[in-house]
C-alpha cells in the first residue's frame, strides 16, 4: 500500500491540470540553481546589477506613446507594485505577484493538486507560475494601450500600439528572470522586496532632493524638500515662516512629508526583525515543561531514519524534517542549560540503571570469535547471530569460511546489519566500570536525505541560536554543534556559513575541559569536509590554537581529538609543511601514540603518516621522535598492523628505512606481528622487513637476517599468507641466501 502510493506519487497519480505545462517548459526562461556557495561579495555584485537594470528601465520612458497626462487610475498603487508611469517598467511587479497569487490559491484550495515532497510537481508549479505571469504581462499590456493610457489608439496606430505592447512584455520577463536569480541563491533576499523598497527609496530621495523648479502662487520653488528647506532659509530673511513653509508647503514635497515617510520606513525594518516569544499551552501537550519530551522525539525519530536508511525518499525527509524542526522548537523554547542538565540527568539514570543490572559482564557482549567485547556488533542476516565486525568479515572475507560460527549454519546472504541497541548497551557499560571502547565513529552510510525548505530553514535557525550562544562562550552550544557535526555535510556547511569557526577557535583557549573538548571535537567534524580545511586553516591563530590543545590539552581525550583534526587538515598537501613545523607538534603526536587511547593512538598513527608523505618532513619526523614512537607502538596490539604499514611506506626512502634500522626493538616488534597478527599484519610485517633490508643498509640488514626466528616465520607464511605476504617471503628468502653466501665467503 505504501509503495504504490509512493509511485502513484512520484508519477503523478494520471493526468493532472500541472501536466499541461510541461510542453511550455523548454521554452521558458529559466535561471540556473547556483551550483556552489555563492560568495557575499558575489551576491552583493549581482544584487546591485539587478537593481540597476530595474532603475534604469524604470526611467526609461515607452517608445512610441502619444501622451501620458491623462488621470492615472493606478497612481496610489505605483509604490507597492513598484511601477512607474509612461516608462518601460510600467507593469512593475503586478504579472509575477499576481501569477503568484493565483497559483498559490489554486494550490491551496486543491482546485490543482500539488505535492511539494516531489521535484517533478514543484517543477511544474514554478514553470506554472512563470507562464501565467508572462500571460499577464502580454493581458496587462494590451489593455492599457486598448484602454488609452497611451493615447487613442487610432492616433497611436497598429505599429506604435504592437511596439508598447512589446516593451512591456520583455520588461515583464526581465523582473521575472531578476526576481528568479534573486531568490535562486545570487542575491540578497527577495527580488518582489528589492524593487518595493528600491521604488521607494527613489521616490524619497526625489521628493526630498529634486533640483526641479515649479512656478506657485509664491514664486519659483524648488520640487526638493530637503533643497526648498535650505533655498528658504537663505533666502528669506524670516527663518520661523521659511520653516513653517518649507514644512507645511502644500501641493509639493514638504519636510513633513518625508520625515513621516522616513519614520514609517524606519517603523516597518524595525518590526521586520521584532518577535515575540508566546507561551504555548496545548491539551495534548500538558506537562511538557522541559526538554525532556523534545530529546525523546528527536532521538526517537532518529531511529526511524535509520530503520528507513533503505526504503524510499519521501519517509525519509519527512523524518529528518520533524527532527530539525524539533530541535529548533527546543533551542527557541529552552535555554541551552536547560536542555543540557536534562541530557545530563538522563545519561545518569542510565548509567546507574546500567551498573545496577549489569554487575558482570553480560556473555552478549563478546564476540565468540575474538572473544573480546564488541565495538562495533553487527547481525549476520542469514542466522540473526551477532559478531564483532572486524572479526566476522575477517572469518568470511579473509579466512574464506562460509558458515557461521555459532550455529554452523551455511551462510546464504553474507551481508550484515548494525546491532545499534547492543553497541549503545557496550558504550555505556564500559563507560560505568571505567573501561575504554573503542566504538566506530558515526559514517555517513545511510542514504543522503533530500533537505526540504522547511527542515532546511528550521536547521539554520537552530544553529543560528547556537552560535550566538556560542560568541558569548557557551561550552554548552559547543556541545551542541559537536553532536550536529558528527554526520550530515550540510549541516556543517550551515554552521560554518553561520560564522562558527572564529568563536570555537575562541574556545580552544578555555581552561574549562568540557568546553575545550567540545571545540576542538567540533573543529575536528568540520574540518572532515574538504571546504571547510582552507576555512580553519586561514582563521588568524587557529591552528596554534589546535596545536595548544595537543601539546598541553586539559585533558588526554582533547589532546587525540587535535592529533585527528591535524590529520584531516593535513590531508591538503600544501598545510603538511606548516603542520609539521609548528612548535611541538610531532613530539606530541608521539606522545599521544605512547599514552592515548586506542582510538588516540590511531589517529596519532595517521596524523604522523601523512606529515611524512611531504618530502620536507621527513627528516622532521625522524628528529623530533616521530619514527621512534611509531617503532615503539608496534607493541601496542590495538595499532601494530596499521603501525607496520605506515613504517613499510616510511621504508621506502633510504631516511626512513635507515631510521627504522636503528631503532632496537623494531626488528622484534614486526616478528611478534609476523607470529601473532592476522594474515593482513603478517603481510605488511614482512613487507617492511624486505623494505629495510633493501634501503637500510648492511647493518639493519645483517640485524633483520641474523634473527633466529625469521627462517621458521617466513616459511610458514610461504604456506599460509597471502599471496602478496607469499611473494615477500620468497624475496626475503633470497636476501638471507644472499646475506648467507657473502658471508661464507
Amino acid at each position: 500500500m505504501y509503495r504504490s502510493w509512493i509511485n502513484d506519487t512520484r508519477m503523478g497519480g494520471g493526468f493532472r491540470v500541472l501536466h499541461l505545462v510541461r510542453p511550455f517548459l523548454a521554452f521558458l526562461p529559466e535561471v540556473q540553481s547556483a551550483d556552489r556557495k555563492v560568495p557575499f561579495r558575489e551576491k552583493v555584485i549581482y544584487t546591485v546589477i539587478s537593481l540597476f537594470i530595474f532603475l534604469v528601465c524604470s526611467q526609461l520612458p515607452l517608445y512610441g506613446i502619444h501622451s501620458t497626462t491623462g488621470a492615472d487610475p493606478f497612481y496610489w498603487m505605483r509604490v507597492i507594485l513598484a511601477s512607474n508611469r509612461g516608462t518601460v517598467m510600467e507593469l512593475g511587479i503586478t504579472p509575477i505577484v499576481t501569477s503568484g497569487l493565483v497559483m498559490q490559491l489554486l494550490a491551496g484550495s486543491k482546485i490543482i493538486e500539488v505535492d511539494n515532497n516531489v521535484r517533478e510537481d514543484r517543477a511544474l508549479l514554478n514553470g506554472a507560475q512563470k507562464l501565467l505571469g508572462i500571460l499577464i504581462a502580454i493581458g496587462e499590456a494590451v489593455a492599457y494601450v486598448l484602454s488609452g493610457m497611451y493615447g487613442p489608439v487610432g492616433q497611436l496606430g497598429v505599429g506604435n500600439a504592437i511596439l508598447i505592447i512589446l516593451q512591456l512584455f520583455f520588461a515583464g520577463i526581465i523582473v521575472i528572470c531578476l526576481d528568479e536569480l534573486l531568490q535562486k541563491g545570487y542575491g540578497l533576499g527577495s527580488g518582489i522586496s528589492l524593487f518595493i523598497a528600491t521604488n521607494i527609496c527613489e521616490s524619497i530621495i526625489w521628493k526630498a532632493f529634486s533640483p526641479t523648479t515649479i512656478n506657485t502662487g509664491r514664486g519659483a520653488e524648488f520640487e526638493g524638500a530637503v533643497i526648498a528647506l535650505f533655498h528658504m532659509l537663505i533666502t528669506k530673511s524670516n527663518k520661523v515662516a521659511a520653516l513653517r513653509q518649507a514644512f507645511y508647503r502644500q501641493n509639493l514635497p514638504n519636510v513633513t512629508n518625508l520625515l513621516a515617510t522616513v519614520l514609517i520606513f524606519l517603523i516597518v525594518i524595525y518590526f521586520q526583525g521584532f518577535r515575540v516569544v508566546l507561551p504555548v499551552r496545548s491539551k495534548n501537550a500538558r506537562g511538557q515543561q522541559d526538554p525532556t519530551s523534545y530529546r525523546d522525539e528527536i532521538e526517537f525519530l532518529e531511529e526511524k531514519i535509520k530503520a528507513y536508511g533503505c526504503d524510499l525518499e519521501p519517509t525519509r525527509s519527512v523524518i529528518n524534517g520533524f527532527v530539525d524542526i524539533t530541535r529548533y522548537v527546543m533551542f527557541l523554547l529552552f535555554k541551552i542549560e536547560d536542555s543540557d542538565e536534562i541530557k545530563k540527568q538522563r545519561k545518569g539514570l542510565i548509567s546507574e540503571e546500567i551498573e545496577n543490572t549489569f554487575t558482570t559482564l553480560p556473555k552478549d557482549f563478546i564476540c565468540s570469535i575474538s572473544l573480546n567485547i564488541m565495538n562495533d556488533p553487527v547481525v549476520i542476516v542469514s542466522t540473526g547471530q551477532t559478531y564483532d565486525r572486524s572479526s566476522i568479515a575477517r572469518w568470511i572475507h579473509q579466512e574464506g569460511r562460509s558458515t557461521c560460527p555459532k550455529t554452523g549454519q551455511k551462510l546464504v546472504d553474507l551481508s550484515f546489519v548494525p546491532n545499534l541497541a547492543l553497541r549503545h548497551l557496550t558504550t555505556l557499560w564500559c563507560q560505568v566500570n571505567g573501561l575504554s571502547h573503542d566504538s566506530p565513529p558515526p559514517k555517513e552510510s545511510l542514504p543522503k536525505v533530500f533537505q526540504t525548505r522547511a527542515s532546511t530553514e528550521a536547521n539554520k535557525a537552530a544553529i543560528s541560536i547556537l552560535v550566538r550562544n556560542l560568541a558569548h562562550g557557551s561550552e554548552l552550544a559547543a556541545g551542541e554543534i559537536r553532536d550536529l557535526t558528527r554526520t550530515v555535510t550540510e549541516t556543517r556547511t550551515l554552521i560554518v556559513e553561520a560564522g562558527a569557526i572564529p568563536y570555537l577557535h575562541s574556545l580552544l583557549k578555555s581552561q574549562n575541559a568540557v568546553a575545550q573538548e567540545n571545540a576542538v571535537a567540533s573543529i575536528f567534524n568540520l574540518s572532515i569536509d574538504e571546504a571547510n580545511r582552507s576555512l580553519i586553516m586561514e582563521e588568524h591563530d587557529c591552528l596554534e590554537s589546535i596545536m595548544s590543545v595537543l601539546v598541553s590539552g586539559l585533558t588526554m581525550r582533547a589532546k587525540e581529538i587535535a592529533a585527528a583534526a591535524l590529520y584531516t587538515l593535513s590531508s591538503v598537501h600544501d598545510y603538511k609543511k606548516t603542520i609539521a613545523n609548528a612548535d611541538g607538534c610531532i613530539e606530541s603526536l608521539a606522545l599521544v601514540l605512547r599514552n592515548g587511547t586506542v582510538r588516540g593512538k590511531k589517529d596519532a598513527v595517521y596524523a604522523l603518516y601523512s606529515l611524512w608523505l611531504h618530502p620536507d618532513n621527513c627528516s622532521l619526523v625522524v628528529k623530533r621522535g616521530g619514527v621512534s614512537a611509531l617503532v615503539g607502538a608496534l607493541g601496542e596490539e590495538s595499532v601494530a598492523e596499521k603501525v607496520a604499514c605506515v613504517l613499510g611506506v616510511m621504508a621506502t626512502q633510504a631516511l626512513g628505512a635507515e631510521s627504522i634500522g636503528r631503532e632496537e626493538s623494531v626488528v622484534t616488534g614486526l616478528m611478534e606481528l609476523m607470529r601473532c597478527g592476522r594474515p593482513r599484519g603478517k603481510e605488511k610485517a614482512i613487507a617492511t622487513l624486505l623494505q629495510l633490508c633493501t634501503l637500510g643498509g648492511a647493518v639493519v640488514k645483517e640485524k633483520v637476517v641474523k634473527t633466529p626466528a625469521l627462517a621458521v616465520l617466513t616459511r610458514k607464511l610461504l604456506l599460509t599468507g597471502t599471496d602478496r605476504a607469499k611473494r615477500k617471503a620468497v624475496s626475503l628468502s633470497k636476501v638471507c641466501k644472499g646475506c648467507d653466501q657473502n658471508t661464507r665467503r
